[in-house]
């Protein structure tokens, strides 16, 4: 690759990055929504209530909204599970991508 390519390819690159940016912002902020519902449903599953209100299930209409009950055995139990696997593969994404000039691309030509 010459030195006019790898320049277009870091602006094309750069142009990429700029119409994704506005999409990881708001990723940011779902993110931070995200961990504020599965706090409290944390809470909600492993408190004494949670096992008392299970037990009871069959006392209550629940308008899950076509979901699992929050008081199936495993509803609240999966969701926690896949905030883990889903924030466990977001720290790679990011463990791999911090800002290292040594394992930048460079031209081969000198410039």
């Amino acid at each position: 690759m010459d030195t006019q390519q790898y320049i277009q390819k870091m602006q094309d690159l750069y142009g990429e990055w700029q119409k994704l940016l506005p999409h990881l912002e708001k990723s940011i902020a779902d993110w931070q929504r995200g961990a504020e519902i599965m706090k409290q449903l944390d809470a909600f599953y492993s408190s004494p209530e949670w096992l008392a209100l299970y037990e009871r299930a069959d006392e209550f209409t629940i308008d899950s909204q076509g979901n699992y009950s929050v008081l199936s055995e495993d509803a609240v139990w999966n969701a926690l599970t896949e905030q883990h696997s889903l924030r466990t593969e977001l720290q790679q994404i990011l463990d791999n991508t911090e800002h290292n000039p040594q394992q930048s691309e460079e031209p081969q030509q000198a410039v």
